[in-house]
Protein backbone atom coordinates (compact mmCIF):
# COMPACT_ATOMS: atom_id res chain seq x y z
CA UNK A 1 0.00 0.00 0.00
CA UNK A 2 2.94 2.38 0.70
CA UNK A 3 4.25 1.96 -2.84
CA UNK A 4 0.81 2.92 -4.21
CA UNK A 5 0.88 6.13 -2.13
CA UNK A 6 4.35 7.00 -3.40
CA UNK A 7 3.33 6.39 -7.03
CA UNK A 8 0.18 8.53 -6.63
CA UNK A 9 2.22 11.30 -5.03
CA UNK A 10 4.84 11.25 -7.78
CA UNK A 11 2.20 11.26 -10.51
CA UNK A 12 0.49 14.27 -8.97
CA UNK A 13 3.76 16.16 -8.53
CA UNK A 14 4.70 15.75 -12.17
CA UNK A 15 1.24 16.46 -13.60
CA UNK A 16 0.43 19.93 -14.75
CA UNK A 17 -1.96 21.86 -12.55
CA UNK A 18 -4.54 22.05 -15.37
CA UNK A 19 -4.47 18.27 -15.86
CA UNK A 20 -4.95 17.72 -12.13
CA UNK A 21 -7.75 20.26 -12.05
CA UNK A 22 -9.52 18.70 -15.04
CA UNK A 23 -9.09 15.09 -13.85
CA UNK A 24 -10.27 15.91 -10.34
CA UNK A 25 -13.30 17.81 -11.62
CA UNK A 26 -14.22 14.84 -13.84
CA UNK A 27 -13.88 12.48 -10.92
CA UNK A 28 -16.08 14.64 -8.70
CA UNK A 29 -18.75 14.97 -11.39
CA UNK A 30 -18.76 11.22 -12.06
CA UNK A 31 -19.23 10.49 -8.35
CA UNK A 32 -22.01 12.90 -7.51
CA UNK A 33 -19.55 14.91 -5.37
CA UNK A 34 -19.45 17.95 -7.64
CA UNK A 35 -21.99 20.01 -5.67
CA UNK A 36 -19.83 19.71 -2.57
CA UNK A 37 -16.69 20.98 -4.35
CA UNK A 38 -18.03 23.13 -7.18
CA UNK A 39 -17.41 26.53 -5.54
CA UNK A 40 -13.88 25.50 -4.53
CA UNK A 41 -13.01 24.45 -8.07
CA UNK A 42 -14.57 27.54 -9.63
CA UNK A 43 -12.35 29.61 -7.33
CA UNK A 44 -9.27 27.54 -8.19
CA UNK A 45 -9.95 27.82 -11.92
CA UNK A 46 -10.53 31.59 -11.67
CA UNK A 47 -7.32 32.04 -9.67
CA UNK A 48 -5.40 29.92 -12.16
CA UNK A 49 -6.70 31.98 -15.08
CA UNK A 50 -5.93 35.26 -13.30
CA UNK A 51 -2.44 34.33 -12.07
CA UNK A 52 -1.39 31.88 -14.79
CA UNK A 53 2.13 33.37 -14.91
CA UNK A 54 2.71 33.25 -11.16
CA UNK A 55 4.66 30.15 -10.13
CA UNK A 56 3.69 30.76 -6.51
CA UNK A 57 -0.05 30.85 -7.31
CA UNK A 58 0.22 27.79 -9.52
CA UNK A 59 2.06 25.92 -6.78
CA UNK A 60 -0.55 26.93 -4.19
CA UNK A 61 -3.42 25.80 -6.45
CA UNK A 62 -1.69 22.50 -7.15
CA UNK A 63 -1.15 21.92 -3.43
CA UNK A 64 -4.86 22.52 -2.75
CA UNK A 65 -5.88 20.09 -5.48
CA UNK A 66 -3.41 17.46 -4.24
CA UNK A 67 -4.79 17.94 -0.71
CA UNK A 68 -8.36 17.40 -1.94
CA UNK A 69 -7.28 14.29 -3.87
CA UNK A 70 -5.49 12.92 -0.81
CA UNK A 71 -8.61 13.49 1.29
CA UNK A 72 -10.74 11.69 -1.29
CA UNK A 73 -8.33 8.74 -1.33
CA UNK A 74 -8.43 8.54 2.46
CA UNK A 75 -12.23 8.41 2.17
CA UNK A 76 -11.88 5.31 -0.03
CA UNK A 77 -12.22 6.77 -3.51
CA UNK A 78 -10.07 5.52 -6.40
CA UNK A 79 -9.22 8.65 -8.38
CA UNK A 80 -7.71 6.67 -11.26
CA UNK A 81 -11.29 5.84 -12.20
CA UNK A 82 -12.07 9.53 -12.70
CA UNK A 83 -11.45 9.36 -16.44
CA UNK A 84 -13.57 6.26 -16.94
CA UNK A 85 -17.29 6.27 -17.60
CA UNK A 86 -20.14 3.87 -18.36
CA UNK A 87 -22.61 4.47 -21.16
CA UNK A 88 -25.71 2.31 -21.58
CA UNK A 89 -26.56 1.83 -25.26
CA UNK A 90 -29.86 -0.05 -25.36
CA UNK A 91 -29.98 -3.57 -26.73
CA UNK A 92 -27.90 -5.45 -29.30
CA UNK A 93 -28.17 -8.82 -31.01
CA UNK A 94 -25.44 -11.17 -32.20
CA UNK A 95 -24.46 -8.77 -34.98
CA UNK A 96 -22.92 -6.55 -32.25
CA UNK A 97 -19.69 -8.49 -32.79
CA UNK A 98 -19.30 -6.72 -36.14
CA UNK A 99 -19.33 -3.39 -34.25
CA UNK A 100 -16.56 -4.50 -31.88
CA UNK A 101 -18.74 -5.60 -28.95
CA UNK A 102 -17.95 -8.64 -26.81
CA UNK A 103 -20.17 -10.82 -24.65
CA UNK A 104 -20.22 -10.56 -20.87
CA UNK A 105 -22.36 -11.87 -18.04
CA UNK A 106 -22.33 -9.69 -14.93
CA UNK A 107 -23.87 -10.51 -11.57
CA UNK A 108 -24.41 -8.30 -8.53
CA UNK A 109 -24.98 -10.25 -5.32
CA UNK A 110 -27.21 -9.23 -2.43
CA UNK A 111 -24.14 -8.25 -0.41
CA UNK A 112 -22.98 -5.92 -3.22
CA UNK A 113 -20.21 -8.00 -4.76
CA UNK A 114 -19.77 -8.04 -8.52
CA UNK A 115 -18.86 -11.13 -10.51
CA UNK A 116 -18.41 -11.26 -14.25
CA UNK A 117 -17.18 -13.42 -17.06
CA UNK A 118 -16.60 -12.56 -20.70
CA UNK A 119 -15.85 -14.61 -23.75
CA UNK A 120 -16.90 -15.67 -27.21
CA UNK A 121 -19.46 -18.26 -26.09
CA UNK A 122 -23.13 -17.32 -26.08
CA UNK A 123 -24.53 -15.61 -22.98
CA UNK A 124 -26.27 -18.75 -21.66
CA UNK A 125 -23.03 -20.72 -21.80
CA UNK A 126 -21.12 -17.87 -20.17
CA UNK A 127 -23.68 -17.87 -17.36
CA UNK A 128 -23.19 -21.63 -16.89
CA UNK A 129 -19.40 -21.16 -16.80
CA UNK A 130 -19.87 -18.45 -14.19
CA UNK A 131 -22.02 -20.78 -12.07
CA UNK A 132 -19.25 -23.40 -12.25
CA UNK A 133 -16.57 -20.84 -11.43
CA UNK A 134 -18.47 -19.48 -8.38
CA UNK A 135 -20.53 -22.43 -7.09
CA UNK A 136 -21.02 -20.97 -3.59
CA UNK A 137 -22.24 -17.58 -4.85
CA UNK A 138 -25.93 -16.74 -5.28
CA UNK A 139 -25.87 -15.18 -8.76
CA UNK A 140 -29.38 -13.79 -8.53
CA UNK A 141 -29.06 -10.33 -10.15
CA UNK A 142 -27.43 -11.40 -13.42
CA UNK A 143 -27.17 -9.47 -16.67
CA UNK A 144 -26.38 -10.71 -20.18
CA UNK A 145 -24.54 -7.83 -21.83
CA UNK A 146 -22.55 -6.71 -24.81
CA UNK A 147 -19.63 -4.41 -24.03
CA UNK A 148 -16.85 -2.49 -25.69
CA UNK A 149 -14.46 0.26 -24.65
CA UNK A 150 -14.53 3.49 -26.64
CA UNK A 151 -11.85 5.87 -25.43
CA UNK A 152 -12.34 5.67 -21.66
CA UNK A 153 -16.03 4.81 -21.81
CA UNK A 154 -17.36 1.32 -21.21
CA UNK A 155 -20.38 0.92 -23.47
CA UNK A 156 -22.85 -1.63 -22.13
CA UNK A 157 -25.79 -2.98 -24.11
CA UNK A 158 -28.33 -5.57 -23.12
CA UNK A 159 -28.32 -8.77 -25.14
CA UNK A 160 -31.43 -10.28 -26.72
CA UNK A 161 -31.71 -12.56 -23.68
CA UNK A 162 -31.53 -9.67 -21.17
CA UNK A 163 -35.02 -8.77 -19.88
CA UNK A 164 -35.66 -5.02 -20.24
CA UNK A 165 -36.58 -4.73 -16.53
CA UNK A 166 -33.23 -6.25 -15.53
CA UNK A 167 -31.38 -3.86 -17.82
CA UNK A 168 -33.22 -0.86 -16.34
CA UNK A 169 -32.35 -2.14 -12.86
CA UNK A 170 -28.66 -2.24 -13.82
CA UNK A 171 -28.84 1.32 -15.18
CA UNK A 172 -30.40 2.55 -11.92
CA UNK A 173 -27.86 0.63 -9.84
CA UNK A 174 -25.00 2.17 -11.81
CA UNK A 175 -26.15 5.73 -11.12
CA UNK A 176 -24.95 5.44 -7.52
CA UNK A 177 -22.33 2.75 -8.03
CA UNK A 178 -20.59 3.60 -11.29
CA UNK A 179 -17.05 3.67 -9.91
CA UNK A 180 -17.66 0.53 -7.90
CA UNK A 181 -18.67 -1.27 -11.11
CA UNK A 182 -15.76 0.22 -13.05
CA UNK A 183 -13.28 -0.74 -10.33
CA UNK A 184 -14.42 -4.36 -10.55
CA UNK A 185 -14.56 -4.69 -14.34
CA UNK A 186 -11.94 -2.22 -15.59
CA UNK A 187 -9.72 -5.18 -16.51
CA UNK A 188 -12.07 -6.17 -19.34
CA UNK A 189 -10.16 -6.10 -22.64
Amino acid sequence: MEIKKIINSLAENFSSVRVLLFDTENFLKNNQLWNEYESTFRELRKTLDTYKNSEESISEIKNRIVSIRKSLRLSGYDLKLGNLDINFCGFKSDDAIADGFRRMVLSITNDGKIYFISGTDNHKDLYRFMQLKYPAVDLNDTHSLWYRWRNNTLQLCGSDSEPPDNYEHLIKYSLNNKNFILKKIKSLP
